[in-house]
């Protein structure tokens, strides 16, 4: 039987090329992405896929020490909603489809009927694992896409390099999504590493950081905030914080040659997106 369209689709995976894989899949085929964090339990992934009434399942076999596909494997055996468990590789485990033997032999998966008139997409908030998160259209992602490409200012032959794991609209939009409306290469770093940061920007390729507002502080004392490669600094802001602070921090005599950026989602449908400094000249 074939899933319903609009049907969710519980996605375990951190921010990178395998979530953007599902995230652009599940629209093209009229299903709604619905990105859990990685690091759940098999109780809390059965949770999830029960409160979701999710027919189909995507993990990733490894991240880091964590084995996301086999949590996901021992929540299907308990799930009466999934017809069908699948992963990317490495350490796929019996009983879970391998998508990459998938894509490469162009096996047939299940597939709506009639699709969706508009992609959705859901975001579990990790302060909140007890419930499902939000839901948004993909017309929303688009547009704050647009948002902060607008605000980028980016140049052709510019590329962005994020180090969120999460998976929020402030952190797809400001990396993914706005790769894809500006056409711009799009390189995921994962869990940060200072080194990897460092080679990254050894080219002369003008780069787009997006990281963790916490982060900012720790990156001035690096030195990584004045590198001739880096033309803008973007820094997501999580739920809760000040947003008068943000509001009246002016230009960082630290941060030079650079733009930064404040993006954070005052509401559930939305992002805001504040230049705190231009272009040098």
């Amino acid at each position: 039987m074939e899933p319903d369209a609009g049907a969710n689709v519980l996605v375990t995976t951190a921010l990178g090329d395998k979530a953007l894989i599902t995230m652009l899949a599940c629209f093209k085929a009229g299903l709604t992405p619905c990105f859990v964090p990685v690091d759940l339990d098999a109780d809390a992934l059965t949770g999830q896929l029960g409160q979701l009434e999710a027919p189909i399942a995507i993990g990733s076999g490894e991240y880091g020490e964590l084995r996301p596909l086999l949590a996901l494997r021992e929540a299907a055996m308990r799930s009466f909603h999934l017809r069908l468990a699948a992963g990317f590789g490495p350490s796929v485990p019996d009983g879970v489809a391998d998508l990459g033997v998938v894509m490469a032999e162009d096996i047939p998966l299940p597939a709506p009927s009639k699709a969706a008139k508009n992609g959705r997409i859901s975001f579990m908030s990790p302060q909140d694992r007890n419930r499902a998160g939000i839901v948004l259209d993909e017309p929303v992602l688009i547009a704050a896409s647009l948002e902060v490409a607008r605000e980028l200012r980016a140049t052709p032959g510019s590329r962005i390099i994020t180090t969120m794991v999460g998976m929020d609209l402030a952190s797809l939009a400001s990396s993914f999504g706005t790769g894809l409306m500006a056409g711009l290469e799009v390189t995921p770093l994962g869990l940060f590493s200072l080194a990897r940061l460092w080679a990254c920007l050894s080219g002369s390729i003008a780069t787009h950081l997006v990281v963790p507002a916490a982060l900012e502080e720790a990156l001035v004392q690096t030195g990584v905030t004045s590198h001739k490669a880096l033309a803008s600094l973007i820094l997501v802001h999580a739920e809760g914080f000040d947003e008068t602070a943000v509001a009246a921090k002016g230009p960082s005599a630290a941060i030079v040659g650079c733009a930064t950026l404040d993006i954070w989602r005052p509401q559930p449908g939305g992002i805001t997106v504040r230049r705190r400094h231009a272009h040098a000249t």
